[in-house]
């Protein structure tokens, strides 16, 4: 594990006192993103950049985070609160400070559900360090959550697998932080595979394996630097009318959506018996509307304001079509591994695939933005000849990452194209983009490392 602890205040840990250290990747959204809620199948790639979280114990009465990248976001870089806010129903740090949330968040649930007596925790510093562009839609909350809980946990001799860290991890920022986020990031930063997609079934939580890109077939991602966040009003709003349609749907065909666990999902919704329901689902419907006549949403995450009209369709017809392109799109990875001689064609087709997915982010759930349009249209206009497969938003939208497949056979030189595209995105628009490359292991792998 590469340990930046340097980066640390001299003085901010305790000498001769044990320091446990974990780290959390990034990730890129390759296909499925926002339908997690919705129980879609999600492929997602662990990149290489990552959070790295330090923590001491110690006796003071007070849980102290510094940060090593607040500053340079214009934050106060350590917040120090007393231990005795774990008892907490909630807590919210000043403005300036909410990125520690997270990491308090972590303690809280911790305590909660019951992995570690709340009067265990009678102080810590953790420092955080990280390389995950902030705000870029490649999961920087949840990889600072993975790698601030393994670290707890290290320190305080708790085991959890895979499944369950990334389950409190949602949790904390669920219910501590208050972002509506789905589970796909957490498992992806805490289960993730070097140089392989993690197949996720969010149903709620399943993990169907993983998949490895074809012979010279690449991912990259090209951050826009059009900060994004899951908690914004647009991904609140797109998953509420989400939820809205779903409920809708209930009433007119029962059953329809029922997955394994005994919930409803969006995506378990055939995309054919989807078409001839659809008009079913209003295009637009006030939130009073819909409160009046069919009462809770059944989303515990999100809230329907009765001032806001939602386009409950479209929110809805997403998750439906992301899951058939999602399935579509492994299969294409399956048949061009199985079968060199059609991996050309099976990869174009697999790489409009995730063009589909962009464009249904921005034309359907309102989730798109100038700058990332821009970024997956320069993609497209370099073309087939330079190996530009397909390229799509990332993750929870407006603003963020872009994901590009690329074929290496094709075009030898993908960095020299990525760096005409990021010079032509920064010439139109005078925004600094960042190329993102490469893959790492998750968290579960990677595991604690204890720095004396």
């Amino acid at each position: 594990m590469p340990i930046p602890l340097d980066k640390a205040p001299s003085d901010f840990f305790r000498p001769g006192q044990p320091i446990h250290a974990a780290r959390a990747p990034g990730r890129l959204d390759v296909m499925g993103g926002i339908s997690d809620y919705s129980g879609g199948l999600c492929l997602e790639w662990p990149l290489a950049c990552a959070t790295y979280c330090y923590l001491q114990k110690s006796d003071d009465g007070f849980i102290t985070v510094c940060s090593g990248n607040a500053e340079s976001e214009g934050w106060a870089p350590q917040l120090r609160v007393p231990a005795t806010v774990v008892h907490e129903a909630s807590f919210k740090a000043s403005d300036n400070a909410r990125w520690a949330d997270y990491a308090v968040g972590c303690f809280a649930v911790l305590a909660r559900s019951g992995k570690v007596d709340a009067g265990q925790i009678s102080g810590a510093r953790m420092f955080v360090w990280s390389d995950v562009p902030l705000g870029g839609g490649v999961s920087s909350s949840a990889s600072f959550e993975v790698a601030a809980m393994q670290a707890i946990c290290g320190a305080f001799g708790i085991v959890l697998e895979g499944v369950e860290l990334a389950r409190l991890c949602q949790r904390a920022e669920n219910e501590w932080v208050g972002a509506p986020c789905g589970i796909m990031d957490q498992m992806t930063v805490a289960l993730g595979r070097k140089g392989q997609l993690l197949r996720l079934l969010c149903q709620p939580d399943l993990v169907q394996g993983y998949e490895e890109l074809p012979e010279g077939i690449e991912l990259f991602g090209i951050n826009s630097n059009v900060k994004h966040s899951v908690g914004g009003a647009a991904y609140g709003k797109a998953r509420c009318g989400a939820f809205m349609g779903r409920r809708i749907l209930h009433e007119l065909a029962p059953r329809l959506m029922q997955g394994s666990d005994g919930k409803e999902y969006l995506a378990n919704v055939p995309s054919d018996i989807w078409r001839s329901l659809r008009e079913g689902v209003p295009e637009e419907i006030g939130g009073r509307e819909f409160l009046d006549f069919y009462g809770d949403h059944g989303d515990d995450h999100t809230t329907v304001d009765p001032q806001v009209s939602y386009r409950a369709r479209l929110a809805a017809e997403h998750p439906i079509y992301a899951a058939d392109r999602s399935f579509r799109f492994a299969r294409l990875l399956q048949y061009a591994r199985m079968n060199p001689g059609a991996r050309d064609s099976l990869m174009e087709a697999a790489g409009e695939l995730m063009v589909q997915s962009h464009f249904s982010y921005d034309h359907r759930c309102g989730l798109g933005s100038a700058e990332t349009d821009l970024l997956v249209r320069l993609a497209r206009e370099h073309g087939l000849p330079a190996g530009m497969l397909g390229a799509k938003i990332t993750g929870g939208g407006s603003g963020g990452t872009v994901a590009i497949l690329a074929d290496r056979r094709r075009n030898p030189r993908l960095e020299a194209t990525m760096g005409y595209i990021m010079e032509t995105y920064r010439d139109r628009t005078g925004i600094d983009p960042t190329l993102l490359s490469g893959s790492s292991n998750g968290t579960a792998a990677t595991g604690t490392e204890i720095i004396n």
